[in-house]
């Protein structure tokens, strides 16, 4: 590993990797005199990874203190913590694992499986961005043809809804996330896009903020919600998008004394959308932010790179940031109705942590569905 980091250090090449529950990502970021150097540490990288037992230990350690800065982030945690809840299948396994989960460590020879059977010749891209596909396709051919065939398992999920509450101490707030199935995830193009811009509209933040671009101080639940109730801490839209499902829904923070009147208040919000409570000048403004965050983050090659090879990966082909934009300006009310409407008629998924003793019962919650 520490040859590995000083010979990308020396050709000026920064390495990363990120994982979601469907794909992972390994990132390379270099100068163009460093290209073909880059790219064959990727793909080194990516085919002939060692797994030693003191680096899958170390690696355990490292998980231990990312689970422990994720008891300090209630809006993460409660996110993270809807899959598990929301999903039986692959989608409900933990990204985070707890300390629980960790306890007994992770076997070097496990991990080395999960690797053969994951990164098969029909699951892997090679996306590049700032360079032509001709200057890297020779160095990448020679070694992603060692990758077996075939593709990696595609392990069933399903959406079942659930409950979790965990109590925590800190900042002494009642924290809630209250989300609802999203069905067709990402492969719904129509409805992702309306999920996007339904996300936009909805916007909210923090009652703290000091404003400026990109706050959302106009969207819906900065005017409804955090302008009128100086109790509520933070009210936020918030989703979880899949290859074909997902969870959209409102995380919120409040006195916990008033736990169960902000879980009323989220339910509320989502069912005034769904009944057509959008006006045109909201949802221009949503699909005009919509259209301004897909271009600005489209300005970073490095987003570009990712976003072709994930596209790829989900769909078969990728979609440009303007045939994207110009999905978003054909989303009408009643596309964003329908969203809303749709996900509703699913089993909530509602987490709950920091000072839970006002939150209310999940038949409750059921019921104001």
């Amino acid at each position: 590993a520490f040859r590995l980091a000083r010979e990308a250090e020396s050709m000026g090449i920064s390495l990363a990797a990120n994982s979601g529950r469907e794909q992972t990502a390994l990132l390379a970021d270099c100068p163009r005199a460093s290209l073909e150097g880059a790219v064959e540490l990727l793909c080194d990288a990516a085919v002939r990874p060692r797994f030693e037992q003191w680096r899958v230990d170390a690696e355990v350690v490292r998980l231990k203190a990312a689970w422990e800065a994720l008891l300090q982030d209630p809006q993460s945690y409660t996110l993270e913590a809807a899959s598990t809840v929301a999903f039986e299948g692959a989608l409900g396994a933990p990204l985070v694992p707890s300390k629980r989960d960790l306890e007994y460590g992770a076997v070097a020879e496990e991990v080395q499986a999960w690797h053969e059977a994951t990164f098969r010749a029909g699951s892997v891209v090679l996306a590049v961005s700032g360079a032509e596909v001709e200057q890297v396709a020779l160095v990448a051919g020679e070694l992603l043809a060692e990758l077996p065939e075939g593709e990696a398992p595609a392990p069933p999920s399903a959406y079942t809804g659930g409950y979790h509450s965990e109590a925590m101490g800190g900042d002494g707030l009642a924290h809630a996330l209250l989300a609802y199935e999203f069905k067709g995830g990402w492969r719904d193009v129509r409805g992702s896009v309306a999920a996007t811009v339904l996300q936009m509209l909805m916007g909210g933040g923090g009652s703290f903020s000091s404003g400026g671009p990109g706050k959302g101080m106009h969207s819906r639940l900065y005017r409804r919600v955090l302008n009128n109730c100086p109790w509520v801490a933070n009210c936020t839209a918030v989703s979880s998008l899949y290859n074909d499902t997902g969870l959209v829904g409102i995380f919120g923070s409040s006195e916990a004394a008033r736990a169960d009147e902000l879980v009323g208040i989220m339910s509320k919000e989502l069912e005034a959308v769904a009944s057509g409570g959008v006006t045109d000048a909201e949802l221009a403004r949503a699909k005009a932010s919509a259209a301004a965050s897909i271009q600005m983050n489209l300005e970073s090659k490095a987003i570009v790179c990712e976003d072709v090879g994930r596209q790829l990966l989900t769909y078969g082909q990728r979609t440009g940031g303007e045939e994207f934009v110009a999905e978003v300006n054909k989303v009408t009310k009643k596309d964003v109705e329908k969203v809303v409407k749709d996900m509703l008629k699913s089993a909530p998924t509602f987490v709950a942590c920091g000072d839970v003793s006002k939150m209310p019962r999940y038949d409750a919650i059921a019921r104001r569905s």
